[in-house]
Protein backbone atom coordinates (compact mmCIF):
# COMPACT_ATOMS: atom_id res chain seq x y z
CA UNK A 1 0.00 0.00 0.00
CA UNK A 2 1.38 3.39 -1.00
CA UNK A 3 1.63 5.99 1.77
CA UNK A 4 0.30 9.48 1.18
CA UNK A 5 2.05 12.59 2.47
CA UNK A 6 0.18 14.82 4.92
CA UNK A 7 0.01 17.92 2.63
CA UNK A 8 -1.67 15.81 -0.07
CA UNK A 9 -4.18 14.49 2.47
CA UNK A 10 -4.89 18.03 3.67
CA UNK A 11 -5.38 19.17 0.07
CA UNK A 12 -7.71 16.23 -0.56
CA UNK A 13 -9.66 17.21 2.57
CA UNK A 14 -9.97 20.80 1.31
CA UNK A 15 -11.24 19.51 -2.05
CA UNK A 16 -13.75 17.29 -0.25
CA UNK A 17 -14.94 20.26 1.83
CA UNK A 18 -15.66 22.23 -1.34
CA UNK A 19 -17.52 19.28 -2.90
CA UNK A 20 -19.62 18.80 0.24
CA UNK A 21 -20.37 22.53 0.33
CA UNK A 22 -21.56 22.41 -3.28
CA UNK A 23 -23.68 19.32 -2.64
CA UNK A 24 -25.31 20.86 0.44
CA UNK A 25 -26.14 24.07 -1.42
CA UNK A 26 -27.66 22.09 -4.27
CA UNK A 27 -29.55 19.47 -2.28
CA UNK A 28 -30.81 21.72 0.50
CA UNK A 29 -31.45 24.71 -1.73
CA UNK A 30 -29.47 26.95 0.59
CA UNK A 31 -29.46 30.59 -0.41
CA UNK A 32 -26.17 31.64 1.16
CA UNK A 33 -23.98 34.35 -0.29
CA UNK A 34 -20.71 32.69 0.54
CA UNK A 35 -19.26 29.80 2.53
CA UNK A 36 -16.13 30.01 4.65
CA UNK A 37 -13.58 27.21 4.68
CA UNK A 38 -11.07 26.62 7.49
CA UNK A 39 -7.75 24.78 7.38
CA UNK A 40 -4.83 24.43 9.76
CA UNK A 41 -2.51 23.91 6.79
CA UNK A 42 -0.60 26.89 5.46
CA UNK A 43 0.51 24.61 2.63
CA UNK A 44 -3.11 24.27 1.47
CA UNK A 45 -3.57 28.05 1.68
CA UNK A 46 -0.42 28.59 -0.41
CA UNK A 47 -1.55 26.01 -2.98
CA UNK A 48 -4.89 27.77 -3.35
CA UNK A 49 -3.26 31.21 -3.63
CA UNK A 50 -0.83 30.05 -6.31
CA UNK A 51 -1.63 31.16 -9.85
CA UNK A 52 1.68 30.48 -11.59
CA UNK A 53 3.48 27.36 -10.40
CA UNK A 54 2.84 24.07 -12.18
CA UNK A 55 2.12 21.10 -9.93
CA UNK A 56 2.07 17.36 -10.42
CA UNK A 57 -1.25 15.95 -11.62
CA UNK A 58 -2.94 15.18 -8.28
CA UNK A 59 -2.09 18.53 -6.71
CA UNK A 60 -2.87 20.42 -9.93
CA UNK A 61 -6.32 18.80 -10.18
CA UNK A 62 -7.17 19.56 -6.54
CA UNK A 63 -5.94 23.15 -6.75
CA UNK A 64 -7.76 23.72 -10.03
CA UNK A 65 -11.02 22.40 -8.59
CA UNK A 66 -10.75 24.52 -5.44
CA UNK A 67 -9.78 27.66 -7.36
CA UNK A 68 -12.62 27.13 -9.83
CA UNK A 69 -15.23 26.65 -7.12
CA UNK A 70 -14.12 29.08 -4.41
CA UNK A 71 -12.32 32.37 -3.93
CA UNK A 72 -9.19 32.69 -1.79
CA UNK A 73 -11.13 35.17 0.39
CA UNK A 74 -13.32 32.26 1.51
CA UNK A 75 -10.36 30.40 3.02
CA UNK A 76 -9.18 30.98 6.57
CA UNK A 77 -6.21 29.67 8.51
CA UNK A 78 -6.60 28.35 12.05
CA UNK A 79 -3.57 27.25 14.08
CA UNK A 80 -3.62 23.54 14.94
CA UNK A 81 -3.76 24.26 18.68
CA UNK A 82 -7.01 26.20 18.18
CA UNK A 83 -8.56 23.79 15.69
CA UNK A 84 -11.34 21.79 17.39
CA UNK A 85 -11.38 19.26 14.52
CA UNK A 86 -7.72 18.42 15.17
CA UNK A 87 -8.57 16.41 18.29
CA UNK A 88 -10.86 14.14 16.29
CA UNK A 89 -8.36 13.65 13.48
CA UNK A 90 -5.65 12.73 16.01
CA UNK A 91 -7.69 9.73 17.12
CA UNK A 92 -8.80 10.78 20.59
CA UNK A 93 -11.37 8.52 22.20
CA UNK A 94 -14.81 9.82 23.16
CA UNK A 95 -13.90 10.24 26.83
CA UNK A 96 -10.82 12.29 25.94
CA UNK A 97 -12.92 14.51 23.67
CA UNK A 98 -15.43 15.10 26.46
CA UNK A 99 -12.65 16.18 28.83
CA UNK A 100 -11.22 18.61 26.27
Amino acid sequence: MKSTKTPRLQLAAATTAVKIDEALHQELGLDLRESTFWTDSMIVIQYIKNKSKRFKTFVANCVSYIQGSTDIKQWRYIPSKENPADDVSCGFHGEQLKRN
